[in-house]
């Protein structure tokens, strides 16, 4: 395996989690907001359903339903993760891996810090997978996080590897690009982009069917949503490409994409 990047690249061997902070109640209804839900202590039904499988190629597969859309990428040493749900059904996401490849998962990419695109960290982690996102989204998990509208805590599981800007890794003949997206779904968003799969993971900044939900609490802008699927996702997507919403089902060719900005500007008018 290969690392490359245009930005810095910091490994993080030791964390402190601090103590809860209290946020202001706009931004707890941001956050609960961000997570699809408002005004009630119900899960969202997304996170309720089923984990499915969908192989998109020989090496990369999609897994829906329960927290959002989980890629699996697998090569001859092992299989990486864009993402790993919620906590409660980690170990439905490890069967679900486990029934593609007996191979072990060796790398989680978390897309931004909310607790259903990172609640398998620490279960995975243990099991020796190593942890890389936005260094933005370490600061958001470094801490212990009370969620209201789950009354719960999240611990603290901060990624082990961090970047600035975006980096890429080259795992068993795929090219796995990883870049930021600057204040748009939150801080610390990244796009997944695999280019011998022709692949792209845009997580919550496209939800194929709905229109976008920014956490203002952690530094989204609607601004940076729609540049996101202007600017920075229309520039690494074909007529081919399959792309991944964070919730809802993949499609193929640039119109999704296309598609998303237009939403995303039609819900500012």
């Amino acid at each position: 395996m290969t690392a490359s990047g245009s930005s810095s690249i910091t490994t993080h061997r030791e964390c402190r989690a601090t103590d809860i902070s209290r946020a202001h109640e706009s931004d707890r209804r941001a956050a609960r907001d961000s997570l699809g839900v408002v005004g009630t202590p119900q899960p969202p039904p997304q996170f309720e359903r089923e984990i499915g499988t969908v192989k998109l190629t020989d090496q990369l597969y999609l897994l829906d339903g329960a927290g959002g859309n989980v890629a699996v990428l697998v090569w001859d040493d092992g299989v990486l993760l864009v993402d790993d749900k919620i906590a409660p059904v980690t170990a439905g996401l490890k069967a679900a891996v486990a029934a593609i490849t007996p191979k072990p998962i060796r790398f989680v990419v978390n897309t931004h810090w909310h607790p259903n695109h990172r609640g398998g960290n620490a279960a995975l982690a243990a099991d020796d997978a190593v942890v890389v996102a936005h260094e933005n989204v370490r600061k958001h998990m470094s801490v212990d996080t009370f969620v209201e509208v789950f009354a719960r805590n999240l611990p603290a599981s901060p990624p082990q590897v961090t970047f600035t800007r975006d980096v890429t890794l080259h795992l068993g003949g795929e090219e796995i690009s990883i870049v930021h997206v600057d204040a748009a779904h939150t801080d610390g968003d990244s796009f997944v982009r695999f280019r011998t799969a022709n692949a792209l993971h845009m997580r919550d900044c496209f939800l194929n069917g709905s229109y976008p939900v920014i956490d203002y609490s952690t530094g989204g802008t609607y601004a940076g949503t729609i540049a996101a699927a202007a600017d920075t996702a229309l520039g690494m997507v074909d007529s081919g490409t399959r792309v991944i919403p964070g919730h809802g089902p993949w499609r193929t060719s640039v119109s999704c994409a296309r598609g998303a900005t237009c939403r995303q500007r039609s819900s500012r008018t």
